[in-house]
């Protein structure tokens, strides 16, 4: 297997594909993790807002599951017109504090993403008076067979880090409805094909609906670390590292990349949206290769307009 993950260091600008469809027709889309008056990290309280749109040219009927006490649970049945897209605060779907996995069940084709903003604010969907925006695409029914797909199949962080004033959050989320041994590796960069091992091991049981969060600072026992995440698990589960830095009232959320021990081939990803100096914001990207055979990747560079500016291989 020959695989690669990216990611990009300024902001999420990814689409998932939309929630697979069931044999009756449900499409599906999970959050791992969603905030509700949420300190953690230094920063909060995060409050949340879900974006839904309806890729169909129908009306298009949806539920809405959330974890609470007693697990799994039906909070809100929603109505999305066609084509079009819904906000929704996650305190009016019936999100218990500080947060929990949600799930969207639809009869049409979705897409969603989650707003994680602090201090809360009254002016949805807008975010006027926030310190702090970040957000992340859901996973669609795709991401989570391809992270079940072959015995070493799981999902990757490509960037962990607790240098320079960051912190990094990593929350698993047992999306299924059985329990889950989950198995977290943190790989320090420069660790060439994983030569060295991992500099931390972890191992959770998580319950069905449950979230287990890891902060790698204090799980690592130091600050200037800077690696990759990988996490396997014997059940359906989600990832994403919240990566803080409260000195500068920012924050990002990297979502997991599922990756599979039976894919083949050359790969290829693509980041939307890229800055240089633009506004006093620049772009980084950070590639992990989770496989167990070295990898040569180009880095391709196009303007705006799509011409071709230049390439870096590494």
């Amino acid at each position: 297997m020959l695989a690669l993950v990216a990611s990009v260091l300024f902001l999420i600008a990814s689409a998932s594909l939309p929630g697979k469809a069931r044999a009756d027709d449900v499409y599906v889309v999970y959050f791992p993790w969603v905030s509700n008056n949420e300190t953690i990290g230094g920063q909060g309280p995060w409050s949340s807002t879900l974006a839904i749109h309806n890729l169909s040219n129908n009306p298009c009927p949806m539920s809405v599951y959330v974890v609470q006490t007693s697990g799994w649970n039906k909070t809100a049945q929603l109505s999305l017109n066609a084509a079009s897209t819904r906000s929704i605060a996650a305190l009016s779907l019936g999100v218990p504090k500080p947060g929990s996995p949600v799930r969207l069940e639809a009869t049409c084709p979705i897409a969603a993403s989650v707003k994680a903003f602090a201090p809360a604010t009254s002016a949805a969907p807008w975010s006027d008076g926030a310190g702090i925006i970040t957000g992340y695409t859901g996973l669609s029914e795709f991401d989570i067979a391809a992270s079940r797909n072959g015995p070493d199949a799981g999902w990757v962080l490509p960037l962990v880090q607790t240098n320079t004033g960051w912190n990094t959050l990593v929350t698993i989320a047992n999306l299924g409805t059985t329990r889950a041994d989950v198995t977290l590796n943190l790989y320090a960069t420069g660790n060439e094909d994983g030569a060295d091992g991992a500099t931390l091991s972890l191992q959770q049981e998580i319950a069905a609906g449950g979230v287990w969060t890891i902060d790698a600072q204090s799980a690592l026992g130091q600050t200037g670390w800077v690696g990759f995440a990988r996490i396997t698990a014997s059940g359906n589960v989600g990832v994403i590292a919240r990566r803080v830095k409260p000195s500068a009232q920012m924050a990002m959320i990297n979502v997991g990349v599922a990756t599979s021990s039976f894919a083949s081939g050359a790969y290829r990803s693509a980041a939307p949206l890229l800055f240089n100096n633009y506004n006093g914001w620049n772009t980084g990207i950070t590639l992990a290769n989770p496989s167990a055979i070295p990898a040569t990747v180009t880095v391709e560079y196009h303007e705006a307009g799509g011409g071709y500016v230049s390439n870096t291989e590494v």
